[in-house]
């Protein structure tokens, strides 16, 4: 039987996050490094690029992000499956790998 390829959801929502937020003056990526080599994640990056969200952007932000003051969010993208304990840590491995080497402080990142 041959093996269906994987659907790549993150994509899909990180296409429609740029259409909604790079107009407004948010970066998306939809593939982001986070460590300096392989693998890369299923996961997003909104990088805030003002010194605030502004009210445009806030209003196209989900609840919980909008409140952030972190300049970087990192957005894991769960939809095939459950949060549960391994996809847990996976995230938080993904919010250390990716702060640690940019030195990030903690109220500049934001993990959702």
């Amino acid at each position: 039987m041959e093996k269906q390829p994987k659907t790549r959801w993150h994509c899909l929502l990180g296409k429609l996050l740029e259409e909604l937020l790079v107009p407004v003056g948010i970066s998306v990526y939809t593939e982001f490094s986070v460590m300096s080599e392989p693998p890369k994640t299923d996961i997003l990056l909104l990088r805030r690029e003002t010194s605030g969200w502004s009210p445009e952007q806030a209003e196209r932000l989900p609840d919980g992000i909008r409140d952030s003051r972190a300049e970087h969010i990192l957005l894991e993208f769960k939809y095939t499956e459950s949060v549960n304990d391994n996809a847990l840590r996976q995230t938080l491995c993904y919010d250390f790998f990716t702060n640690v080497p940019r030195n990030l402080k903690i109220i500049r990142f934001g993990l959702f």
